[in-house]
């Protein structure tokens, strides 16, 4: 049956419609073979059967008319009396002689044959007595004629014979009829019992067909249905690999779903591999209008640029190229902020540096400055960005410079701090400088430069006295502040304020170590206050509480960071907040939009494929149509041709009706002669009775006559008993008529009813040729129609497809998002629950507005009617043609 499943469903319909019309034609064609059957049947009963009896009627009746002109011949002595007796003798002889040819006509069997052959044998024999007579009567020898004509006489003999052939012939005729009647009624029994069976097989394989073609068309569609009900809620994992796969309407159509829930397979896992942090993962788009494709790549490609912007500021910073900063610019939204948030914290950073006192220089491996603070930009004359780029050797012209004794080169070197005196000449001044370097390293551990602290050391070498204490306890304290620098450029804000103990050499050196000691203790106080209060928030944040703020008096750069700190909260309140909201309203939204374009595209999708299948079907439906068209004209001219032959059949019938019933009236008048034969024997009877008396009282004289009055008197006794048995044989023929009559007025009424059946028969051929012809009309008109369709729906499947998985995704989106900022402890805010998101169109904030009322009142009812609820609860955006493009 694959072939069959495989025709389109047009094809299968019209299939199943053929056999059931082929079966009501084999009903038709056993009906009116088994009607020409009777017919012909009904023909050879009257040809071969009725026929021959009239005929030997008729011979019957002429033969006992020739034995009365023989009695009338014995009766008379008038010449003229017998010569007309004997001419009408040789007229009833020829009459027998035509009945006998017309008799010979009809014989169709061997039986009636040999008693045709008889027959004729008897009327010969009989015919030669005759002519016997005939000769003594034309002698005028009558005499003679009695004894001739008596029991025992010859003519006697062959007259007896005759009639007994003619009443032999009679019984095997009727024998035959009633022979010829039971095969019509064998013949219409098993017409009937074949049509009913026939009736019966087309009623139940039209019955198996309809329920198998309904369950090959429904099963496929409630599956589909079924699997896209699971769509419609999110479940991906859908089984849509059938094994029935037929090439028809349904099995494209299942074809065409499968390809779709791969599609939103493979772009639910792209998002997933991408929420995990892979963001190598390819998104396959897979038309132009795939919007939820492109926008996966677009959100791909944007963070993978901000990963290696952050990258390229880890890198900058590690290096130290303290001012190069990050492309906030290049990012929409809160990418943008995210970057600017990490050059603000940068901008701290160098703030820091810059108000140290003491000159600070970095520099990569090949002694090119790449920072230098305002100190020390000051110490030089020059602006941090004119010394960016210049050899530090070309800058300071210390003594150590370009030599092993390079604090910087050794400090690279052995990968540790390393602290040198010596002297440094920039622009023409000498100067006694302590030089501390601290090497840079990289991710990888590899040192990429180094950190310089410059200390001028020019007033301690004044005094030689004094020189070296104070240089010994200007290293001492110079340690100690750069292990506070150090420990600052570690991030450790803790700082170690208590000076050595001092003498009036060192008292300056010890007071200024103090200010220093007291500025940087006071600086890393309130960076310290600033960074844990910050940091405080920070992590606050980061564990998801933004209800929060930093309250303290920062000053300075710092009152900036906290400005920006605080309005980075209150932005991350203001949109988290609206993401809170506007996520659950949406992931609703989404969902219902998600739910109408599902359907929409579902029926889109099946009416574009369906739709393109119903052209082509439509244009095979058209020429089959055209077909049928022409085939119901023939189909209509061979009914009217055999409602022709049936009104014919009928008329046909309708005068073998009236031929019987002449039959019936002849068999009628043929009893009336016998019972006038009969009549005329008791007559002749009663005449020879009472010439007998008269020749009694004639006494000698009428000897003679009594003599011929006893024969005429036996003549009329036997007329009588022959009439007696024509009547017996004439009324069994007259009832075996009446029965066939019946029989032929009931296969009348059949005929009737068939004329009548065919008729309307007719008449409804007629109606499906003339609806044929319409119908294809209608049809051209239709495909035309289904074509202007097509192309909508098309589009609208495009359209409803796109709208679907945008709609599916930005609910899941909505959800994770609805998830990600549950995690947030926000400030509590007054007002519309879309604060923010006023400049949306009114109709969709009102739509929102009803979806979470009625979402409300939903969660109210019952848990036995929550799913119904559900259902009937469900908004709807109504969307036109001029609303297109609207949202």
């Amino acid at each position: 049956m694959k072939w069959f499943m495989n025709m389109k469903i047009a094809a299968k319909l019209s299939t199943g419609f053929i056999i059931v019309s082929l079966l009501t034609a084999v009903v038709g064609v056993i009906g009116i073979v088994n009607i020409k059957a009777i017919a012909k049947s009904d023909v050879e009963l009257y040809e071969n059967v009725t026929v021959p009896i009239s005929e030997l009627a008729d011979m019957s009746i002429e033969f006992q008319r020739l034995r009365v002109n023989f009695r009338d011949i014995l009766l008379t002595d008038d010449p003229l009396v017998v010569k007309s007796n004997l001419d009408q003798i040789a007229q009833r002889q020829t009459i027998m002689a035509k009945d006998l040819e017309s008799i010979n006509k009809t014989i169709t069997s061997v039986r009636m044959r040999e008693l045709f052959d008889d027959l004729v044998k008897k009327n010969a024999e009989s015919q030669q007595s005759v002519d016997r007579v005939y000769e003594l009567a034309e002698k005028g020898e009558v005499a003679g004629i009695p004894a001739l004509m008596s029991a025992t006489g010859a003519a006697g003999i062959t007259t007896k014979a005759l009639e007994g052939a003619i009443d032999n012939m009679i019984k095997v005729q009727i024998e035959d009829a009633k022979l010829k009647s039971d095969d019509n009624t064998a013949i219409v029994n098993r017409a009937t019992v074949i049509m009913v069976i026939v009736i019966l097989a087309g009623v139940l394989i039209a019955i198996g067909l309809g329920m198998y073609l309904s369950s090959i068309i429904s099963k496929p569609l409630k599956f589909l249905a079924e699997t896209a009900d699971k769509l419609a809620v999110g479940d991906i994992d859908v089984d849509v690999n059938v094994k029935r796969k037929a090439k028809d309407e349904i099995g494209t159509l299942l074809g065409s779903f499968e390809k779709m829930v791969e599609n939103v397979r493979d772009q639910v896992d792209a998002t997933e591999k991408m929420a995990d942090g892979n963001l190598s993962v390819t998104v396959k788009v897979k038309s132009d209008k795939d919007l939820l494709g492109k926008k996966l790549v677009e959100m791909q490609d944007t963070m993978k640029v901000l990963l290696d912007e952050t990258d390229k500021l880890v890198v900058a910073t590690q290096e130290g190229k303290l001012d190069t900063r990050g492309n906030a610019k290049a990012f929409v939204g809160s990418w943008g902020t995210l970057v600017g948030g990490i050059n603000n914290l940068i901008d701290t950073l160098v703030g820091h540096i810059d108000s140290m006192p003491s000159p600070v220089m970095i520099i990569d491996k090949d002694f090119n400055i790449v920072y230098m603070n305002k100190t020390g930009a000051n110490l030089l004359s020059a602006t941090q960005k004119q010394l960016v780029g210049n050899k530090c050797y070309d800058v300071y012209k210390t003594s150590d410079c370009k030599t092993a004794n390079c604090a910087c080169a050794m400090s690279m070197q052995q990968g540790q701090k390393v602290s040198r005196e010596t002297d440094a000449h920039p622009n023409g001044m000498n100067l006694d400088i302590l030089c501390t370097a601290i090497p840079l390293k990289d991710k990888k551990n590899q040192v990429i430069g180094a950190m310089e602290l410059v200390v001028d050391q020019t007033a301690i070498m004044n005094a030689a006295r004094v020189a070296e204490k104070q240089a010994k306890y200007q290293e001492k304290e110079t340690s100690k502040l750069l292990v506070n620098i150090e420990n600052l450029a570690q991030g450790k804000l803790h700082c170690s304020s208590k000076i050595e103990p001092t003498d009036v050499d060192t008292k300056a050196i010890g007071e200024m170590f103090t200010n220093i000691y007291k500025s940087f203790e006071e600086s890393l106080n309130a960076m310290s206050a600033y960074v844990k209060e910050t940091a405080k928030v920070l992590t606050e944040m980061s564990m998801g509480n933004l209800d929060l703020s930093i309250t303290d008096d920062y000053k300075g750069d710092f009152a900036e960071i906290k400005s920006s700190v605080n309005l980075i909260i209150d932005s991350f309140n203001e949109v988290l907040s609206n993401m809170n909201n506007a996520s659950v309203q949406v992931a609703a939204g989404a969902r219902q939009v998600s739910d109408s374009a599902q359907a929409l595209s579902q029926g889109s999708t099946e009416q574009a494929s369906s739709i393109e299948e119903l052209t082509a079907s439509m244009e095979e439906i058209s020429t089959q149509t055209k077909l049928n068209a022409a085939n119901a004209n023939q189909a209509n001219e061979l009914a009217l041709a055999a409602k022709e032959g049936a009104i014919k059949g009928n008329e046909q019938m309708q005068g073998m009706l009236k031929a019987m019933a002449d039959i019936n009236e002849a068999s009628g008048n043929i009893y009336k002669i016998i019972k006038v034969i009969d009549e005329i024997a008791f007559q002749t009877n009663i005449l020879a009775l009472n010439a007998a008396v008269e020749a009694a009282r004639a006494g000698q004289h009428g000897k003679g006559f009594a003599v011929v009055a006893e024969e005429v008197r036996n003549l009329a006794a036997r007329s009588a008993n022959a009439a007696k048995e024509t009547t017996a044989l004439i009324e069994g023929s007259i009832n075996k008529v009446e029965g066939g009559t019946k029989i032929a007025n009931d296969t009348a009424a059949a005929l009737n009813q068939i004329v009548e059946d065919v008729s309307k028969t007719t008449n409804l051929v007629g109606e499906i040729a003339t609806a044929s012809n319409e119908q294809a009309l209608g049809i051209n008109q239709v495909n035309q129609g289904i074509l202007q369709v097509s192309d909508v729906v098309q589009t609208n499947s495009a359209t409803s497809e796109e709208s679907a998985a945008a709609s599916e995704e930005l609910s899941s989106q909505a959800e994770l998002l609805r998830e990600q900022v549950s995690r947030f402890k926000l400030k509590k805010t007054t007002g519309s629950a879309y604060r923010g998101l006023e400049h949306m169109n009114p109709d969709v904030l009102r739509m929102l507005e009803n979806m979470s009322q009625k979402k409300q009142e939903n969660s109210s009812k019952n848990r036995g009617n929550a799913e119904a609820a559900k259902t009937s609860s469900k908004s709807r955006i109504a969307l036109s043609d001029q609303e297109f493009g609207k949202y």
